[in-house]
C-alpha cells in the first residue's frame, strides 16, 4: 500500500507541474466566453423566446464561432447572444433577417442592440465565496477541535487541508491540461467537491478512531 501511495503522490505531483506549465506557457486557463472580451447582441421580443430557436438560428448566421444564449429576463423574451468575435455587417443581416421570420419583428441592423462587454475577472467570482469559506473553515476547524479533543488534532487538520487544497490544484491542473473552459458553474462545483471532500474525509478519520478507541 505505501508503494501505491507513493506513486501516486508522484503522479498528482506530475500532474500538478503538467499543469503549471500548460498555464504558464499557454497564457492561463482557458475560460468560458463570459470570461473574455466579447460582443453581446441583446435580442427581445413579445413572446416567449426557445432558445433552441435562437442556437439555430445562431448556428445558420455565425457558423463554428463561440455563441454562448442565455434568458435575462422573468418572461423568457429577452436573450442575450454572446459572441467571441466581430460580428460583420452580413452576419447582423442574417441575424435581423431569422429572428424577424421567426419572431414576427422589425430588426434591422441600426436596431440590433450590439455592445462591447468586458471581461470578467476570475477574482471578481471568487471574492464572494472567501466569506462563507471563512466562516465555514471556522466552523470544520471547531467541530474537528471538540470531536477529535483526544487525538491530534493539528495533524487532522492539517492533513485535511491538505488533501482538499491537493484535489483542487490536481483538478485546476487537469482543466489547464486538458484546456476545459474555467466558467462560474466549474467555480461552483469546486466549492462544492471541496466541502464533500471535507465532510467525507472527516467521518473516514471518525471511524478509525472509534476503532482504535475500542481496541
Amino acid at each position: 500500500m505505501k508503494g501505491i501511495s507513493k506513486i501516486l503522490i508522484l503522479g498528482i505531483v506530475l500532474l500538478i507541474l503538467a499543469g503549471l506549465i500548460v498555464v504558464i506557457l499557454g497564457n492561463g486557463f482557458n475560460v468560458n466566453l463570459n470570461f473574455k472580451k466579447h460582443k453581446t447582441i441583446t435580442l427581445e421580443v413579445d413572446e416567449e423566446i426557445i432558445l433552441t430557436d435562437i442556437k439555430n438560428i445562431c448556428k445558420e448566421v455565425f457558423g463554428n464561432k463561440t455563441v454562448n444564449i442565455r434568458r435575462i429576463d422573468l418572461f423568457n423574451d429577452i436573450v442575450d447572444i454572446n459572441i467571441d468575435t466581430i460580428v460583420t455587417d452580413e452576419e447582423k443581416e442574417n441575424l435581423a433577417t431569422k429572428i424577424n421570420e421567426k419572431y414576427k419583428t422589425e430588426f434591422t441592423t441600426d436596431t440590433l442592440i450590439i455592445k462591447d462587454t468586458y471581461n470578467i475577472r476570475i477574482r471578481d467570482l471568487v471574492i464572494p465565496y472567501i466569506g462563507p469559506v471563512l466562516i465555514s473553515t471556522a466552523v470544520i476547524v471547531v467541530y474537528l477541535l471538540i470531536r477529535f479533543r483526544k487525538q491530534k488534532v493539528l495533524n487532522l487538520l492539517a492533513s485535511t487541508f491538505f488533501l482538499v487544497i491537493l484535489t483542487q490544484v490536481a483538478v485546476l491542473s487537469i482543466m489547464a491540461i486538458t484546456r476545459f473552459p474555467l466558467s462560474a458553474t466549474v467555480i461552483n462545483l469546486m466549492f462544492v467537491l471541496a466541502i464533500a471532500e471535507l465532510i467525507i474525509y472527516t467521518e473516514h478519520k471518525a471511524k478509525e478512531f472509534e476503532k482504535v478507541e475500542q481496541l
